[in-house]
């Protein structure tokens, strides 16, 4: 893979940005209160933060958003991406800022992302995630989960940048858990795929599908290095193999997705999956926990086809509702 250039960081965010932090939930009180503090502990240019409570079975999300002085919106249906969305179009702020309720932003991470959007080609921000402080040994897990350190180099990605449908699509680009996107890009563009994203059949990838979508129509895209955003994963052996098994999921169900829906890239899509199609088993069988493989190699086989017939499933139910 071709380096991706770096630049300098800018020097000072554009003073005249509003903004939105939003934090999408689901049943999760005592995960959402502590990302809230943390909020607000290092938070100094917010204008609002907002709390989109997606699809809850309890109401404890609105008492703790009220409590920490956020916003609180019910959004009825579940789904990461209809939350943001929502979110994008309760908001009256220039930039949002989207955060997951089990990460934790260290202070100063909110100044950094709002500083690149005084460039105006700018539409969407990533930032560095990392493990919680002191739990450097989960690096590897991290890795496993499709988490990468992307490093503390900030770089600069659009349609000049060598391989970037590659980046954006499969990584290397930054992650949901911390970013910042432009709220007007929402006028031209459709927001945040909602058959994507947890809560939904496919858990995962719609970030990366906003990184390849806005660049695609000539938007910039950057990531940040310097907001950091501490992200909480498991650790015990089971629930790491499920996480990972749904990466896995996601990401074929993905593949599929850009295979049948961006005819214009398919050459591309090809090429990154016969270059990776060998290294994809021993990937997982390789890691290992308390000293047991991470996934045996026919669950990540079993994982792939089950991808592939979750992308269908989808179609199947756009087109019956198109019917109805």
């Amino acid at each position: 893979m071709e380096k991706v250039a770096k630049e300098p960081h800018p020097r000072e965010f554009h003073p005249k940005h509003t903004c939105s932090v939003v934090v999408c939930t689901r049943d999760r009180p005592e995960a959402l209160d502590a990302c809230l503090a943390a909020i607000s502990a290092g938070t100094q240019r917010a204008t609002e933060v907002i709390v989109v409570d997606s699809a809850p079975k309890f109401a404890n999300a609105e008492r703790i958003a009220s409590r920490r002085g956020a916003r609180y919106i019910c959004e009825s249906q579940p789904g990461v991406s209809r939350a943001r969305n929502r979110a994008a179009r309760e908001s009256t702020s220039d930039i949002l800022v989207f955060v997951d309720d089990d990460a934790m932003p260290e202070a100063g991470w909110l100044e950094p992302l709002l500083a690149e959007f005084a460039d105006p080609a700018v539409a969407l921000v990533a930032g560095r995630l990392l493990p919680p402080e002191g739990d450097e040994e989960l690096l590897p897990a991290y890795a496993w989960l499709g988490i990468v350190d992307l490093g503390p180099e900030r770089q600069v990605f659009d349609r000049s940048t060598p391989n970037w449908y590659e980046l954006t699509n499969f990584g290397g680009v930054g992650l949901g858990a911390n970013m910042a996107i432009r709220k007007a890009v929402f006028d031209g563009w459709k927001g945040f795929d909602q058959r994507l994203g947890v809560g939904t059949l496919i858990q995962g990838a719609e970030e990366l599908k906003a990184f390849f979508e806005l660049i695609d129509r000539g938007y910039r895209v950057v990531y940040a290095p310097r907001s950091v955003v501490r992200h909480a994963i498991p650790t015990s052996p089971e629930q790491l193999r499920q996480r990972a098994l749904r990466r896995i999921e996601a990401s074929t169900a993905y593949l599929a997705l850009l295979l049948c829906e961006q005819p214009a890239h398919r050459k591309e899509t090809w090429a990154y999956i016969k270059s990776k199609l060998k290294r994809v088993t021993p990937l997982y069988s390789r890691g290992t926990i308390e000293g047991q493989a991470l996934i045996p190699g026919y669950r990540v086989v079993r994982a792939r086809l089950k991808g592939a017939l979750l992308y269908f499933a989808t179609r199947l139910s756009g087109q019956r509702s198109r019917g109805n």
